[in-house]
C-alpha cells in the first residue's frame, strides 16, 4: 500500500481540522509533526509507503494504515455532506448495494 502526496496533503489538513476542533482538543505530537515535515519536503511526484511513514514518525505499518482509513473515511463523509448540503445527490454513492 502506497501512501501518495495527495493523501498525505488532505491528512495533514484534516489533522489541522481535527486539531482546532473545539470539542476535540489535541496538540500536535512528534508524529504529527514529522509527518508534516514529510509532507512539506515532498515532491509533487513522491509517494510514501505505510513502512517509510512508520518509520519516520515511530508509529506502527499497522496504526499508520488505521489513521489512514480514519482520514479517508472523515473526508469521505465531509465530501458527502457537501453534495447533500448543494444539491448534488445524484453523485452520492448507492449505499443500497452495501
Amino acid at each position: 500500500m502506497v501512501c501518495t502526496d495527495t493523501w498525505c496533503v488532505w491528512a495533514t489538513r484534516l489533522t489541522n481540522l481535527y486539531n482546532t476542533t473545539p470539542h476535540m482538543p489535541r496538540t500536535n505530537t512528534q508524529a504529527d509533526v514529522a509527518l508534516a515535515e514529510m509532507v512539506q519536503n515532498a515532491t509533487e511526484e513522491q509517494t510514501f509507503t505505510l513502512q517509510q511513514i512508520s518509520d519516520k514518525t515511530g508509529l506502527s505499518a499497522e496504526r499508520v494504515r488505521q489513521i489512514e482509513r480514519q482520514a479517508l473515511r472523515k473526508f469521505r463523509a465531509g465530501i458527502e455532506g457537501w453534495l447533500k448540503h448543494e444539491g448534488f445527490d445524484e453523485y452520492l454513492p448507492d449505499r443500497t448495494l452495501s
